[in-house]
């Protein structure tokens, strides 16, 4: 997705899907997400909106509200758009525990409630790499890996 295309404050939302999915899947699915933000509306005008997956498993749908802003109907359009999808898949793309975090030159997914003993043991550390997927906006978004200690994440740290 071509960064120039959306504004630095472009809304964002991100979600993360139950588990990696293949090529095949990643492929229908940014076909699948390309099509529904064309006809992405709120109050019967159209959204500048765009989507892709991220790093396997992570939605990220983005809209540009500098020229239609998202409502709540749209936002649950998308949220709809996302079970849909996700049922045609067997995946959910509604999990909320799940962080990505960069571990022996790749990114492993697991719940965030196991951060607190890898930090005791000594797996991670403050600069160990995670994908902070709270961003709200487009600029956020740029930066979504970053050091844990600069991510929700850093309550863990003693």
């Amino acid at each position: 997705m071509e960064s120039s295309q959306f504004h630095p404050e472009s809304r964002v939302w991100v979600y993360t899907a139950s588990r990696h999915l293949t090529e095949e899947e990643i492929s229908a699915m940014e076909e699948r997400i390309a099509n529904f933000c064309l006809s992405w509306t709120a109050h019967n005008q159209q959204l500048k909106a765009g989507g892709y997956i991220a790093y396997g498993r992570m939605v990220v749908l983005i809209v540009d509200e500098s020229q239609a802003g998202a409502s709540g109907c749209s936002i649950d359009k998308s949220v709809h758009f996302l079970e849909a999808a996700g049922h045609h898949l067997n995946c959910d793309f509604f999990v909320r525990n799940l962080v990505g975090i960069h571990l022996k030159d790749a990114w492993e997914w697991m719940d965030f409630k196991q951060v607190p003993s890898l930090l005791e043991q000594g797996h991670i550390h403050s600069h160990t790499p995670v994908l902070d997927a709270l961003v709200n906006d487009f600029t956020a978004l740029q930066a979504i890996e970053k050091p844990l200690a600069e991510s929700w994440l850093s309550r863990y740290l003693k």
